[in-house]
C-alpha cells in the first residue's frame, strides 16, 4: 500500500492500542519517540503463561502447599484462550492450554479426594464435566467421590447421564473400565 495509507493505519492501530492498553491501566508500557514504537512488556504478568509455568511446576501434587497452590492455578484458568473469539490460528494452542488444565484438574481432584476433601473434588470434577461431558476419566473419579459421600442416588443420575450422552453424541456405551468400576461402586453402596 503506499506510504501515506500504511501511515494512517499504523497511527490508528497505534491509537487503538494505547486505548485499550489504558483500560487496563498499562498506558505507559507503549512508548513513541521521533516515529519510533516499542512495547515494554517486562513488568506485565500475563495470566495463561503464568498457568502453563505453574503446572510444568506442580507435576506431582502431594503436600498440602502442593494442593494449595494447584487451587489457584486452576482458578487462574478462567476459560478458554481468547473466550468465545473463534481464531483457526489458534485452535491447536487453545487444545493444549485446555488439555493442560484438565490434567492439573483431575491431580489436584485425587489429591482432594485422598486428603478427603471431597466437597471441593465433587465441585471440580462436575466443572470438568461441564466442559465435556464425554470425559470417561473424570466421570470415574467424581463416581469415586460420590460413593465416598454414600450418595447412591447421585451416582446412579451421573452415571445414566454419562450414558446418555455417549450415546446420544457417538453411539456407544462407556468403557468396560468405566462400566465395571460404577458396578463396583453401586455394590459397595448396596
Amino acid at each position: 500500500m503506499p506510504q501515506k495509507n500504511a501511515e494512517v493505519y499504523l497511527n490508528t492501530t497505534v491509537y487503538q492500542l494505547r486505548k485499550l492498553l489504558d483500560a487496563y491501566g498499562l498506558k505507559q508500557v507503549l512508548h513513541t519517540d521521533n516515529n519510533h514504537y516499542a512495547l515494554n512488556l517486562t513488568d506485565i504478568t500475563v495470566d495463561f503463561l503464568r498457568f502453563e509455568e505453574g503446572c510444568k511446576m506442580l507435576s506431582v501434587i502431594q503436600s498440602e502447599e502442593d494442593i494449595e497452590l494447584a487451587r489457584t492455578l486452576e482458578q487462574l484458568y478462567v476459560g478458554d484462550l481468547f473466550g468465545d473469539n473463534v481464531y483457526t490460528w489458534a485452535w491447536s494452542e487453545i487444545e493444549r492450554l485446555s488439555i493442560v488444565y484438565t490434567s492439573l484438574t483431575r491431580r489436584l481432584c485425587l489429591a482432594l479426594l485422598r486428603v478427603r476433601d471431597i466437597s471441593s473434588a465433587t465441585l471440580l470434577l462436575k466443572k470438568l464435566l461441564s466442559r465435556n461431558e464425554l470425559d470417561e476419566e473424570s466421570l470415574m473419579l467424581l463416581l469415586q467421590a460420590l460413593t465416598i459421600q454414600k450418595n447412591k442416588e447421585a451416582l446412579i443420575e451421573q452415571y445414566a447421564h454419562f450414558t446418555s450422552q455417549l450415546l446420544r453424541e457417538i453411539g456407544t456405551g462407556p468403557s468396560p473400565e468405566a462400566s465395571a468400576l460404577y458396578a463396583r461402586l453401586l455394590s459397595e453402596l448396596e
